[in-house]
């Protein structure tokens, strides 16, 4: 099967086969198998009413239908970041194909949040075309509501083609209500599951009386799994019948039953197997002799009568145990043999680390009261590494298990705590414990008893750099500088595992990067990736990409940067409902590299996502600043100085709320940059005081305590001020010095931008021929890159100087490009790009519809169509209706004439 991650359980996602001899239930199969448009249907009762048989009888008859179905079986690890990822697993194992996302920026955003990861999830099941079955067994074991928001969220918000199938003991609060009253959905209770007087015939093919059955219906209630074990007792030669003591009218799971008819006559070695097996989460037989230190697993498993119809295997032949069994039978192994429930315990969790199951592997440990177990297993798996070489959710799956006590005793895992805590905003808890790992390590240089001196140094280093990036540390602070100086140190350790190789090697190049050393930051990423792929580690490799995109895109290599962005977009939808960040980071830089080359619509859909987006993730300081600098200048164009001055009060607020002192900086540099074009320069200048920027041209340019991005950034914010101050001599001086920076620095995009200052400075000096000959500039370097956004940015002002230039006469191939480029500048703003849905909800609009009848026109859902709603008012810039309509019709994108509605 494709797994999405390694950490991932296979046995989750694989369905059971179907049970042998199963008693077939017409009734009850046709409403899980059906495939009408968009059906729930959801298995409620207790233990021992045949639930999991049931869904996997009725997921096969949909399979038989030519159906994709996706099984999953739930527990209470599942939480919601867990849950997306095991979603895409088991679709991945259906069969699903991803890649057709790959295709689909042109349609709908993807994000880091779990309701739009959902939405891509459900977008390539709309694509597949054939009818997708979702079956989630035991989905009571779900653990927050967060969790269970998503499952509602699927039923709702799905295709037609998308069905659900689920089974749980009681409702945890899904809303199937409104599927019911729709009539696309039915509730299976334990009173539909029960078996009739006829059923119980049938099931004993004709070897009861009457009178027997009769008796067996009333003591049972038609409890399947009460009729199952008398069943395997009179195949074993038991006649009996039951008696009132026996049972409790078959309501719920009874001990007195389990103890009196499941274990009669069970040996006291099968009834210790059993009470062993009862322990494990699945069964494997060489897993449980391996625990059980004994042989003959397979060989008990298949003689032992008691468990006919109690054991259900999936196609790679895992064997999962009843639950009304396995609870009776663990409960029953505490209460009679407790330290041999510890200790099975204790060794399923070293079996399960062995073969890399870490969470259950850790869930065990917790069970085995041995409280060292489980960080010396977690610790052994590689602790922080784990971060490095699987990811976030795979990682903060396993740090739920580590206890304070645990922390307590293992440094090197409490350093995996503090970036838990970090990246959920928890920053001074995680500065917190960082400093106290550090002061009883002796600054990382004693771990425990029993660990690993050198390993702790390095996870020190890895949590110190993380957190740095977190908090977006200025390049040039004490704090970066050291850690820059211990990285280089060790990344000379060719012994160091892979992925931490890897990392040492990716923040050496980004730091490279932002001081706008370019060629040793290309090396230092392709030492990364090496590192990264050898340790399979896709994450790593995705993030070199976005690395190296950015220094092409830097260099004004727009195509490669392009290349490169694709490929970790590429590896950002493999890995998108595992991650939260990928995906932004791909929208991000592509929007950003898209807006540099003046392709508006491409990058505007999802602009207006970032400023939310990014509150939910852990970005570092080049997505903050690009996604600022795109939103920023995107808004200014299409609402004005107001809004984006608003947007950008927002931005520095919420940066200084998460201590994030240079991206604060960042966004009032933005802002003075926004009141300076709009003329404003008293008030760019008492914003410029306010924020303590810096004046000095050496100041400006500085590489050596800011990133390139920065110095980019206060350079032009202070051109544009000089220039609405009038002091035009100053503009002109610094635009100067700006361009000889960049240029000697290959700062191809800095180069452009300061170009295109100059231009600006010089048209607003009254001194035409010197914009005219900046202009010539502008177009030298526009021949080696095509980033035209700079003189966008001025559109009046530009448009007025390439007239100006034609008006020379210049040589042919000057006046083809200014004449080019100048029909580019003088063209209306192009209008956003929709996807076919959003046209087909526009056009309901137009006409006047309402959202029911667009969605019984369309075949959306009625959320579905107002999901849409909301995406066309962000892309329109609409408030409603009526301005949605107005709008398109003023972008193109409608026919005048159309008059909306009151619906």
């Amino acid at each position: 099967m494709s797994v999405a991650a390694s950490w991932l359980l296979s046995s989750k996602v694989t369905a059971p086969e179907r049970t042998s001899g199963y008693f077939h239930r017409p009734a009850l199969i046709e409403p899980i198998g059906s495939l009408r448009d968009g059906h729930v249907t959801v298995l409620q009762a207790p233990s021992g009413f045949g639930k999991t048989t049931l869904l996997a009888e009725g997921s096969g008859s949909a399979r038989d239908q030519g159906a994709l179905v996706a099984w999953l079986t739930l527990d209470e690890d599942d939480t919601p970041d867990v849950f997306m990822a095991y979603l895409v697993c088991a679709f991945e194992h259906a069969g699903l194909d991803f890649s057709m996302l790959y295709d689909v920026r042109d349609s709908a955003p993807s994000s880091h949040s779990i309701p739009q990861r959902a939405g891509l999830l459900m977008r390539a099941i709309e694509r597949c075309g054939a009818p997708c079955l979702l079956v989630l067994d035991e989905a009571d074991q779900l653990p927050s509501r967060d969790a269970i928001a998503i499952v509602d969220l699927l039923l709702y918000q799905g295709p037609p083609n998308f069905h659900v199938a689920l089974s749980c003991r009681a409702n945890p609060g899904f809303d199937v209500a409104t599927a019911v009253v729709s009539r696309r959905g039915v509730v299976l209770t334990g009173e539909d599951l029960r078996f009739s007087i006829p059923e119980i015939a049938r099931f004993f093919d004709g070897a009861l009386s009457k009178r027997e059955v009769a008796a067996l219906a009333e003591r049972t209630g038609g409890w399947p799994a009460a009729l199952r074990i008398y069943r395997n007792m009179k195949a074993g030669g038991e006649g009996t019948l039951l008696t009132p003591d026996d049972l409790d009218g078959g309501q719920g799971v009874t001990a007195d039953y389990c103890s009196a008819r499941l274990l009669r006559d069970l040996s006291t070695e099968d009834r210790d197997f059993l009470f062993d097996l009862a322990l494990f989460d699945w069964i494997e037989p060489e897993l449980v002799d391996e625990v059980r230190e004994t042989g003959g697993a397979v060989w008990r498993l298949d003689t032992l009568s008691a468990l006919d119809g109690f054991l259900q295997s999936d196609a790679e032949r895992v064997r999962r145990l009843n639950p009304i069994v396995r609870e009776y039978c663990a409960a029953q192994r505490f209460r009679e043999d407790p330290d041999r429930f510890r200790s099975v315990h204790g060794r399923i969790a070293r079996a399960l680390a062995a073969r890399g199951y870490l969470v259950p592997a850790l869930r065990h440990a917790n069970e085995s009261g041995d409280r060292q177990l489980a960080g010396a297993i977690f610790e052994q798996a590689g602790g922080l590494r784990i971060l490095l070489r699987e990811g976030a959710t795979a990682f903060y799956a396993a740090d739920r298990h580590l206890k304070p006590e645990i922390l307590a005793s293992y440094p090197r895992l409490a350093l995996g705590r503090c970036i838990v805590l970090a990246r959920t905003a928890q920053i001074e808890q995680a500065r917190a414990l960082y400093d106290d790992v550090r002061r009883r390590t002796d600054e990382f240089r004693r771990d425990r008893d029993g660990g690993d001196d050198r390993a702790l140094r390095v996870d020190g280093f890895i949590a110190r750099s993380m957190l740095a990036g977190h908090a977006c540390l200025p390049p040039g602070s004490r704090e970066v500088q050291d850690l820059l100086a211990e990285g280089s140190e060790l990344a000379r350790d060719s012994e160091l595992p892979t992925e931490v190789l890897g990392h040492l090697h990716a923040l050496l190049g980004v730091a490279r990067f932002q001081r706008a050393q370019f060629d040793v930051s290309r090396a230092l990423g392709a030492q990364a990736a090496k590192q990264f792929k050898r340790c399979a580690s896709d994450a790593g490799v995705m993030f070199v990409d976005f690395q190296i995109g950015m220094v092409a895109m830097a260099q004004g290599r727009s195509e490669e940067a392009a290349q490169c962005y694709a490929r970790g977009r590429r590896t950002s939808q493999h890995l998108f409902v595992r991650e939260p960040g990928p995906a932004l980071f791909a929208d991000v830089l592509e929007a950003e590299l898209d807006l540099e080359r003046n392709r508006v619509a491409a990058c505007e859909q999802w602009a207006a996502s970032f400023p939310t987006r990014l509150r939910g993730v852990d970005a570092w300081f080049d997505i903050y600043a690009a996604a600022w600098g795109v939103v920023a200048d995107l808004t200014l164009m299409r609402q004005g100085a107001d809004a984006a001055r608003k947007l950008l009060d927002d931005a520095h607020e919420h940066a200084l709320a998460l201590g994030l002192a240079s991206v604060a900086r960042y966004a009032a540099t933005l802002r003075v940059s926004v009141l300076a074009a709009d003329g404003r320069a008293e008030q760019a200048e008492r914003a410029w005081r306010d924020d303590r920027l810096p004046e000095r041209a050496a100041e400006l340019l500085d590489l050596g305590g800011q990133t390139w991005r920065e110095m980019e950034a206060l350079s032009s914010a202070r051109i544009a001020l000089l220039a609405a101050r009038g002091e035009f001599d100053a503009a002109r001086d610094l635009a100067g010095r700006v361009c000889a920076a960049a240029a000697e620095r290959g700062l191809a995009r800095t180069l452009m931008r300061g170009t295109a200052a100059a231009i600006a400075v010089e048209h607003g000096a009254g001194n035409p021929a010197g914009a005219t000959a900046g202009m010539v500039e502008f177009l030298r370097l526009a021949r080696a890159t095509d980033y035209l956004r700079p003189l966008a940015r001025t559109r009046d002002v530009s448009v007025g100087v390439l007239r100006a230039l034609l008006e020379t006469g210049p040589g042919p191939d000057v006046a083809a490009q200014a004449e080019a480029l100048l029909a580019e500048l003088a063209a209306p703003a192009p209008a956003p790009a929709l996807s076919a849905r959003e046209r087909d909800v526009l056009e309901g609009l137009a006409r006047g519809e309402g959202a029911k009848e667009i969605a019984r026109r369309v075949g959306l859902t009625e959320d579905g169509v107002r999901y849409h709603l909301k995406q066309l008012y962000r892309k329109l810039q609409a408030r409603g209706r009526h301005e949605a309509v107005s709008r398109a019709q003023a972008l193109g994108v409608l026919p005048q004439g159309a008059r909306p509605g009151a619906g």
